[in-house]
C-alpha cells in the first residue's frame, strides 16, 4: 500500500503515454486476494483529511473490474470532493525501443481522463463517508502508434493507482471551477487572472486479481509499452495496423514463451 497527500492540477498532467484525451482500457493480472489485499490497500497516513479505503477485494466481475471504495473525512472541517474526482491507472513498463532497453515505470489510464470533465463538486461534512461502486474498466487495452501505423492488444498487469481529489474549502473549490470556466471560454493567449489554485490528492495503491483462472509463475509484471504507443484512438479498427501489432505481441512472446497467451487476450 502507499499513500500520500499532495497538490495537483485538477485538469491532470497527461504523460504522453500513460494519460491520452480517450483511452479504451482492459486489466490482467495476478496478485493476493481477499483480506490480504485490502490490508496492501489500506492508507494509514493519519494526516490526510481525506481517507481513502478499499472496502473489498478488487475483483472481476463479468468481464468488469469491480472496484469499491470510501472517501471519509478524517477533518474538522467540510470538504469538497470534484464531480470528476477519481481516477485510476494501472503500471506499465515503458521502454524507449523495441529492445526493451532504457524501461521505466510508468502509468495508464483505466478511468477518468476520458470522462465529461466537470468541475462541480459535493460537500463532504467531518466524519462523513462517500461510498463508491465502480465497474467499469475492461479485460484489455489497446494502445495504438500513429506514425508506425501499429494497434496494438495488452493485458494491464500490475498496480492499480487510485486518485482522490478534493478541495479543503468551498472556497478553493469555486475559485478553481472560475479559473477553469474563465479558461474554456477564453482567448488561446489568455493568462489566468485568478491564479491556478489546485486541489489536493489522495493516492491508494493496489494490487489487480487475474482476469480468468489464474496467471502462470512469471506472468504477473507489468506489460511492456513502447515509446510512440498511446491509449488514443479515434480511428476504427484497421486490420493492417492490427496486424502489425499483433506481430510485436509475437515477438514479445519469443522472449518470454510461458505468457504468450496473455500477451494477446482475447
Amino acid at each position: 500500500m502507499t499513500h500520500t497527500t499532495q497538490n495537483s492540477s485538477f485538469v491532470r498532467p497527461l504523460h504522453a503515454l500513460a494519460r491520452s484525451v480517450v483511452a479504451i482500457v482492459a486489466l490482467l493480472f495476478c496478485f493476493p486476494s481477499g483480506t490480504e489485499q485490502i490490508a496492501q490497500a489500506t492508507q494509514s497516513n493519519p494526516a490526510s483529511p481525506l481517507e481513502v479505503r478499499i472496502t473489498k477485494p478488487v475483483q472481476w466481475v463479468k468481464d468488469c473490474l469491480s472496484v469499491s471504495l470510501d472517501r471519509i473525512n478524517r477533518s474538522d472541517a467540510t470538504l469538497y470532493l470534484p464531480v470528476s474526482g477519481i481516477y485510476m491507472d494501472s503500471s506499465i513498463i515503458y521502454s524507449a525501443n523495441r529492445s526493451g532497453d532504457g524501461k521505466e515505470q510508468s502509468w495508464i489510464n483505466l478511468y477518468g481522463v476520458f470522462d465529461i470533465v466537470s468541475f462541480d463538486a459535493t460537500a463532504l461534512s467531518p466524519g462523513a463517508t462517500r461510498h463508491e461502486e465502480i465497474c467499469y474498466i475492461r479485460p484489455t487495452v489497446l494502445v495504438t502508434n500513429r506514425k508506425e501505423k501499429t494497434i496494438r492488444r495488452i493485458p494491464i498487469r500490475g498496480t492499480l493507482r487510485i486518485d482522490a481529489y478534493f478541495f479543503l474549502t468551498k472556497e478553493d473549490w469555486l475559485r478553481n471551477k472560475t479559473l477553469h470556466e474563465e479558461i474554456q471560454h477564453s482567448p488561446p493567449d489568455w493568462r489566468g487572472k485568478t491564479g491556478d489554485l489546485n486541489p489536493q490528492i489522495t493516492v491508494v495503491e493496489t494490487t489487480i486479481p487475474c482476469y480468468g483462472s489464474g496467471c502462470r509463475a512469471g506472468c504477473d509484471n507489468s506489460p511492456v509499452v513502447f515509446d510512440g504507443e498511446l491509449n488514443f484512438l479515434f480511428n476504427a479498427s484497421d486490420v493492417e495496423w492490427e496486424a502489425r501489432g499483433k506481430a510485436i505481441n509475437e515477438n514479445l512472446a519469443h522472449k518470454s514463451p510461458s505468457c504468450a497467451e496473455t500477451l494477446e487476450p482475447k
